[in-house]
């Protein structure tokens, strides 16, 4: 009887391979497309139970590393204010250090 269930779940699985068939390999394309089809597909699914981006969740996860992609605007502004405080810094140093000058 169990056996029988798992078969039933096996053909159902997508990645279930049954035998010594060879894996095609397949173009960067077109494995980037179904890789995103799956994310889209788990999302939506995430989406309706924890009502939270399922993307949003994994880059929490230490293990992972991920992080979020900074947009344009908020990554120039990140690298102005750090130059901004190198600056600051460089100059409170020539303050201190102006006197053995």
């Amino acid at each position: 009887m169990k056996s029988n269930q798992f078969l039933g779940i096996a053909k159902e699985n997508p990645f279930f391979t049954a035998g010594k068939e060879k894996i095609r390999p397949r173009k960067a394309g077109e494995v980037k497309d179904i890789a995103r089809a799956l994310y889209n597909k788990i999302d939506a699914t995430f989406q309706k139970v924890c009502s939270t981006s399922f993307g949003e969740v994994l880059t929490k996860l230490p293990e992972l590393q991920l992080r979020k992609r900074k947009s344009l605007t908020e990554a120039k502004r990140e690298q102005r204010q750090c130059y901004r405080k190198y600056k600051q810094k460089v100059e409170d140093e020539w303050e201190k250090t102006s006197l053995l000058r």
